[in-house]
């Protein structure tokens, strides 16, 4: 079962404010962002996780300024045969300035 906490959030589905997270995630401690867990903890998984780390990726160096993307890692598990998107970010106590592009 997964559980929310400091280090650890929850994203039932991806929207491009999962940056949020990655910014406050390298703005304080690091953490993990699950990509397919609802709220609750409960796998709901997700369709193509290739192309997600793809999309994130490309989310991240484009619209995080100073990059970051060195310090992001991406694993895709698989459980319960749904695949989640578990995304690490390892950069901690810098500052990080957010570029929004529409």
């Amino acid at each position: 079962m997964y559980k929310e906490s400091e280090i650890i959030e929850l994203k039932r589905e991806y929207t491009a404010d999962i940056r949020k997270e990655i910014i406050a995630f390298a703005n304080t401690n690091g953490g993990t962002i699950y990509v397919g867990i609802d709220d609750n903890g409960d796998i709901v998984g997700i369709d193509d996780c290739d192309a997600l780390m793809l999309k994130i990726g490309n989310l991240v160096r484009d619209s995080i300024k100073p990059d970051i993307t060195a310090f992001i890692h991406y694993d895709n598990l698989v459980e319960h045969d749904k695949n989640i998107l578990k995304i690490i970010n390892n950069m901690i106590n810098k500052m990080v300035i957010i570029i929004m592009i529409n």
